[in-house]
């Protein structure tokens, strides 16, 4: 069974992601929902994961300190980091082959599936 961290705070997106995770996902999967992000990580430390998907800010982390926090965790886990606020935290200087960037747009719903479907 595959297992999929969701760490979200808003709680249309959390329903939008779900949504998503249905309709494409073939297989029997397990979601552990988080709303901060120390929370998660603490389960991360302990539990594996084949998944994890994340807004970029959250109640307890923003920006590059929430990429870098999710990267350095020694689980191997696909991770897909999604955000609102595109133009600022557009991935060049990173290594954005730790994870795929989703912006929370107009196109969200068919970028998220790409992303899901990428895994």
């Amino acid at each position: 069974m595959m297992k999929i961290v969701l760490i979200e705070d808003d709680s249309i997106m959390i329903s939008s992601v779900k949504l998503q995770l249905k309709v494409l996902l073939k297989k029997d999967y397990e979601l552990i929902p988080f709303k901060r992000l120390e929370k998660a990580i603490h389960y991360l430390e302990s539990n594996q994961c084949d998944l994890v998907i994340s807004d970029i800010n959250l109640l307890d982390s923003r920006g590059e300190d929430t990429i870098n926090k999710l990267t350095s965790n020694s689980n191997d886990y696909k991770l897909i980091i999604i955000s609102g606020s595109y133009n600022q935290y557009e991935v060049s200087d990173t290594n954005t082959n730790c994870y795929q960037f989703v912006p929370k747009d107009i196109d969200f719903n068919d970028s998220i599936s790409a992303a899901i479907q990428n895994v």
